[in-house]
Order: structure tokens, then C-alpha cells, then sequence
């Protein structure tokens, strides 16, 4: 379509994005992504050899980051990202490869380099490398960064657990005066905060509700979420009022509800936290006795791994096995490709049902690019009740009320054998 090194260089002096029509957008943003991922690929290799040789020392800088503030005025967060990123490549040069060949974006890179630096568990890097090459060319960026975020879970779990035993221990909640106003600022352990997230995301959705039955009652079949009285934001704040209001009305020692949260958690995970915190005889006797080594166990593919609230938040095990013992956590089976096929009944570790189980199998709309969690979608028939669709969790996925809508006009998904959903035009094309 253009010389992109060309017109890089002198977008100013002649080529206008404005003058781009319909799909030419897409291939113009796709080249210029690609060619900045190229670029920065480039860079970061570069600070990572004039750092091995020392060229920063030549003009007395102590390290390299004096020698980029020297060259383009950058920040230090900057300089430090580069440098991160420009070790991992010079460790494993396949991914700065994927990367020129737009197998591998930059935020995924940066999500490994930060991955990489781990001094406890940054060396396995390599080991799993094809497996991340693999998931950044078939994922969303927010399901990479959980098979990211599994993958060091498993590597270093007791790096984990002293995270999440520190923002356990350093709890703290602050209400501060601002002029005009004030702000509410609160810290804590992840399963505090899914619980917390949870309550607050319920009454944010009868807001919700509320504002769009007075739109719908307003405008009819024109009525459309931009036209709703209240902003996002500003319904999540009257849904935390409300939230206030009700614990201040609800009578002191009235007993609380069952735990709202549902942590997904795979089997090896849960056996290995169990064994590691009650010990081996204990642990094995408490799971049943398992012939396998605990290397034989192990999973070597993150993405099969699951230990995380329903929206993809990543949980310590340790803090998972406390919460089966002193309440309730819900069991969900996994097939091999990761679809949810079975919730046990009600019972001191799990429990659910069929549209808990579709909306457990991801932790967000199936449409590509939408990010609403997967709590908030529809149970859509992934090949339609009308059409002689099963309504099973086999034929299921979450999808958003307006993707769910939108799907209607002839679109159709499909999920693969691993776990990934495609969607198509009607035309045949696929949204990628």
C-alpha cells in the first residue's frame, strides 16, 4: 500500500492517514504495529550490547541508564523496561525472531521480559518458550498474561505465597479529605479483594438495570447504553453508596451469606498447595494416594494451569486451601481443551451448576477485542436452540448482551480443540 520506512520517516511531508478508506485502516495500523515492534525490538537489543560492553563507561556514566538519559532524554521507568527486555531477547533470540515475524507483539514481550527478571524462576524461561510464542498468536492479550502470570505461579509459588502473605499482613483502608470532595483508597489479599470486587460488581449491575429500563422506557428500540442518565463511573460510585447504606441498616451479628466467589483451581495446583502445606503423608492421604512422582504430576503447560477468581485474577494456592477448609469453594472439571464439563454438588470444596460452568470456562466475552468479565455476559448457544444446538455447557460460551445481539446478524463462533474462540463474518472472514 506505502513504503512504511518511507513514509515513517516523512509522515509529514506527504501522506495523510485521512486519506486511508475502509480496510486500509487495518492493514496501515497492522504494518505500523509491526514495524514498531520491529524497532523496538532493535532498540532493546542494542542497550542490552552497549551494557555487556560497557560503551557507557567511555563518557564516565556509572551504568548504561546515564548513558540513554545522555542520548534521547528518556524517563528511567523507560530505560529500565528496555533493558529488561533487551536481556530476555539476548537470552532467548528466538522470541526477538517470533517478534520480527509478528508472531509476538510488544506487550507480550514486555510481559515475559518482566517475567524473566524473576531471579528465582526467570531462568525456566526458556523452557517454555514455544508454548508462549504459541498462546500470543492464538490469544487476547489479557488470556496471555494469565498463562503469563499461571506460569510463574508454578515456578515460584513461594515467591507467590510471601506476596500475598505481605498485602494479607499490610491491610489498610483510607478515607482522605480532598477540597470539594474526598477518596477512598483500599489495599489487601487478592480473595479480600475478589469478595469485595464481587458485592460491589452486584450492585453495580442493579444500577445498571436501573438506568437502562428508564433509557429503554425513555427512547424504545432507539434506546442504546450512551444514552443511559448516569455515567459508568458514576453508577459504580452510587452502587458503593448503596453498598454502605445497606451494611449500616443490617441489624450488628445478623449472619453473613455464603462466600460469593468462585476460585477456579486445576487438580495438580490444588494437590501440590495441599501436599506443600500439610506435607506429603497428610496431603496424600487427604487427596488419595497417587503412585505418580510430583514431577510425573506437574503440569508443563501454564495454560492448563488455573488457580484465579472467575476474572482471571491470579490467587495464591495456599490462600485457595484456607478458604476450602473454613468455607466453601466451588469444583469445576476441565477437559482437556479447558471447557468446563461438570460442577460437583454443594459440599465443603465446590459446588455449581450448567450457566456457572459455561460462564467459569473464560474470564471474558468471547467476542474478539471485548473485555467485559465473563460474570457480567449472557450464556449464549455457540450453534443456536433454533437450529438444533444442545443447550449444554459443550455448546455454550459467555457472551455480552451487545455482542450477543450483534451475533444475530449472521455472525457465527466456533471454539477450537484448544480452548480458543473464532469468530466469523457473515461473509465467511474471520475477525481477527
Amino acid at each position: 500500500m506505502f513504503d512504511l520506512l518511507d513514509e515513517v520517516a516523512g509522515i509529514g511531508s506527504g501522506w495523510d492517514p485521512e486519506s486511508l478508506r475502509g480496510d486500509e485502516h487495518i492493514a496501515a495500523y497492522r504494518e505500523l504495529t509491526l514495524a514498531r515492534c520491529r524497532a523496538e525490538v532493535d532498540l532493546a537489543l542494542v542497550v542490552c550490547s552497549a551494557e555487556r560492553q560497557q560503551v557507557y563507561a567511555e563518557d564516565g556514566h556509572a551504568t548504561v541508564a546515564g548513558w540513554c538519559r545522555v542520548q534521547n532524554r528518556t524517563s528511567n521507568t523507560d530505560i529500565a523496561s528496555v533493558r529488561r527486555l533487551g536481556r530476555l531477547l539476548h537470552a532467548l533470540p528466538v522470541l526477538a525472531a517470533a517478534a520480527r515475524d509478528g508472531r509476538i507483539g510488544l506487550a507480550q514481550l514486555h510481559l515475559l521480559a518482566r517475567a524473566h527478571s524473576n531471579p528465582r524462576c526467570g531462568h525456566l524461561l526458556g523452557d517454555y518458550v514455544s508454548i508462549f510464542i504459541e498462546s500470543a498468536t492464538t490469544m487476547s492479550y489479557a488470556h496471555f498474561t494469565q498463562v503469563v502470570e499461571r506460569w510463574e505461579l508454578c515456578n515460584d509459588p513461594d515467591g507467590a505465597h510471601r506476596d500475598a502473605e505481605a498485602a494479607e499482613r499490610e491491610r489498610k483502608a483510607h478515607l482522605l479529605d480532598r477540597e470539594h470532595g474526598f477518596a477512598l483508597h483500599a489495599s489487601g489479599a487478592t480473595i479480600a479483594g475478589a469478595q469485595i470486587k464481587e458485592i460491589l460488581d452486584r450492585y453495580y449491575q442493579a444500577e445498571w438495570d436501573t438506568d437502562w429500563a428508564e433509557t429503554k422506557a425513555l427512547h424504545g428500540d432507539a434506546a442504546h447504553p450512551a444514552l443511559m442518565p448516569r455515567t459508568d463511573a458514576q453508577r459504580r460510585f452510587d452502587a458503593l453508596m448503596k453498598l454502605f447504606l445497606d451494611a449500616a441498616s443490617t441489624p450488628p451479628g445478623a449472619e453473613a451469606p455464603d462466600p460469593l466467589v468462585n476460585i477456579l483451581i486445576d487438580a495438580d495446583t490444588f494437590e501440590e498447595a495441599m501436599i506443600a502445606m500439610f506435607g506429603l503423608d497428610t496431603g496424600e492421604q487427604i487427596l488419595g494416594h497417587d503412585h505418580r512422582s510430583r514431577t510425573e504430576r506437574r503440569c508443563r503447560d501454564p495454560r492448563r494451569r488455573r488457580c484465579e477468581t472467575l476474572d482471571g485474577t491470579i490467587v495464591d494456592p495456599y490462600q485457595v486451601i484456607v478458604a476450602a477448609i473454613i468455607g466453601q469453594v466451588r469444583r469445576v472439571v476441565y477437559d482437556t481443551a479447558g471447557v468446563a464439563i461438570d460442577m460437583g454438588r454443594k459440599s465443603r470444596l465446590f459446588t455449581g451448576n450448567a450457566r456457572d460452568a459455561i460462564l467459569l470456562s473464560t474470564s471474558r466475552c468471547l467476542w474478539p477485542g471485548c473485555d467485559l468479565p465473563s460474570g457480567r455476559c449472557q450464556t449464549d448457544h455457540t450453534v443456536e436452540w433454533s437450529t438444533g444446538g444442545p443447550t449444554d455447557q459443550s455448546n455454550g460460551g459467555p457472551m455480552c448482551h451487545r455482542h450477543n445481539q450483534w451475533k444475530n446478524r449472521g455472525y457465527t463462533v466456533w471454539r477450537d480443540p484448544n480452548s480458543n474462540w473464532h469468530t466469523y463474518r457473515p461473509d465467511g472472514t474471520e475477525i481477527r
